[in-house]
């Protein structure tokens, strides 16, 4: 129905027989889809649904963690459930400013269809960042990254938002800590 394009920038896992366009079909943000499917001589079901992307939201679980401790970053798009049935998973960058090349966590959909997903990632004064492990030290700020590339109307189909959380004043100890929240840039 629309003359969109492949915003998510997520390709199908199936192979050939998907069909022409990869098991994608394209869209804006103001389509809407119908399926008819006939499963016997005149018995036919159909389902017609809005198409309608979200703005992702960033954070992280808690005011506070230990430099030596575990921290998990929370990230709501409903955009990127990509299957009602099944848990959705991606990649998104942290880094602190003892470590700006920082690292990637995988990012875990909480339950299927729910669009909330979740990282852990473990701060570690003494070894250098790497899977999940983030190098900080005391008085760092700590950022979550998340990329939205399926934007609500009046961003364009191509438009993407890059969306920051930061968390500062790491100590070792746990004293309140405040969090901020910045949009950061409009690609």
């Amino acid at each position: 129905m629309g003359n969109g394009e492949n915003p998510s920038g997520i390709m199908s896992t199936c192979n050939s027989i998907c069909g022409p366009t990869d098991g994608m079909i394209p869209s804006t943000g103001n389509d809407g889809i119908s399926v008819s499917f006939e499963y016997s001589r005149d018995q036919t079901v159909t389902g017609s649904a809005l198409i309608r992307w979200h703005m992702g939201e960033i954070q992280w679980l808690q005011s506070n963690y230990p430099s030596n401790g575990q921290g998990i970053l929370q990230i709501i798009d409903p955009d990127m459930s990509l299957n009602p049935g099944t848990i959705s998973k991606f990649d998104t960058s942290v880094w602190s400013d003892s470590d700006s090349g920082g690292t990637k966590i995988t990012m875990t959909e909480t339950s299927a269809g729910s669009g909330i997903f979740q990282g852990t990632v473990n701060f570690v004064t003494q070894y250098p960042s790497s899977g999940n492990r983030l190098h900080v030290s005391d008085g760092d700020t700590v950022t979550g990254e998340y990329i939205d590339r399926t934007l609500p109307s009046p961003y364009s189909s191509t438009a993407s938002i890059t969306i920051t959380f930061n968390h500062y004043s790491w100590h070792n100890s746990t004293s309140t800590r405040k969090s901020s929240c910045q949009q950061c840039k409009n690609d």
